[in-house]
């Protein structure tokens, strides 16, 4: 095994229209300093000026590369980025994903370890900078993300805006991961790397804060993107476990009708409540 100050790592970012959020991304990357070794942009089809400010940080920091992905989704561009990173290991964040102090080297003296020798892939700790009451947030998204797939499907799920794996284990599943639409791409690809014989874990030592931007969607909006939790079930053929998850989707779906209600209230700039901004006009977030 390699030591960790010998283990390289890079990072993968998919962006598509992010001019407001990847200006923080980066510089949270760059903080890391050698801990980083490749950092690499994928832009989805911007149309905004994301392509520019990359370019802007390219200039600066040889480290940055920016690449183009043509075919619209975020499953095209992250794979496009994880295939062509050369480190040992390729973390995968958000463009609005804002890394803390150590964290890249929390992946490395993770994967490093003797007894994480089988894991190929993981999650990092996340916490929310822009919805209130943080902790109540992120116990329900480690309720649905990871608890739920574990009791109820006998799964791992990893979670994408915060994510790790070997490049070993990309290499092996890189032809075999789900392309179709309707699917949740992270969850599908720790399918497989679970499939190929490698596990799957968490470091709660890789902290990074995330965007809630979900508990923002309409609620019908979110209803469409959790029918995928179970789709992606279903779409490895199995049914028993995407009947159970469906029932605990469900149950998300309720709750996150009820924060949608108490966050039409909540301005995320000034982290305060009023009636002023439940009125005015929120554009929601495009995911490719």
């Amino acid at each position: 095994m390699r030591r960790s100050d010998s283990l390289s790592l890079g990072v993968v970012v998919p962006c598509y229209n992010e001019t407001d959020t990847i200006s923080g991304c980066l510089d949270g990357l760059i903080a890391q300093g050698e801990a980083i070794d490749e950092i690499i942009i994928v832009d989805n089809n911007s149309s905004d000026a994301t392509a520019s400010i990359v370019e802007s940080y390219i200039k600066k920091h040889k480290k940055i590369r920016l690449l183009h992905e043509k075919k619209q989704g975020v499953q095209f561009a992250r794979n496009t980025g994880l295939s062509a990173a050369q480190s040992d290991i390729i973390a995968r964040i958000d463009a609005d994903t804002m890394v803390e102090k150590k964290w890249a080297v929390a992946l490395k003296d993770f994967y490093d370890k003797k007894e994480h020798s089988d894991v190929g892939a993981a999650s990092g700790q996340t916490h929310y900078f822009d919805v209130p009451f943080p902790r109540v947030s992120q116990f329900f998204t480690n309720l649905f993300t990871h608890l739920a797939n574990q009791k109820l499907a006998d799964a791992h799920s990893i979670y994408g805006a915060n994510m790790s794996l070997r490049r070993e284990a990309w290499q092996q599943i890189k032809n075999d991961v789900c392309m179709r639409p309707g699917i949740m791409e992270d969850q599908d690809l720790g399918y497989h790397i679970v499939e190929t014989g490698f596990s799957t874990g968490y470091i709660p030592s890789a902290i990074a804060r995330v965007s809630g931007r979900r508990m923002r969607m309409s609620p019908l909006r979110y209803w469409r993107y959790n029918k995928q939790w179970w789709m992606t079930y279903e779409n490895h053929g199995q049914h028993a476990e995407a009947t159970r998850v469906r029932m605990m989707a469900w149950l998300g779906n309720g709750l996150q009708a009820v924060a949608w209600v108490v966050l039409s209230f909540h301005n995320p700039r000034t982290g305060k409540f009023s009636l002023r901004y439940l009125f005015s006009k929120k554009n929601e977030r495009v995911i490719p």
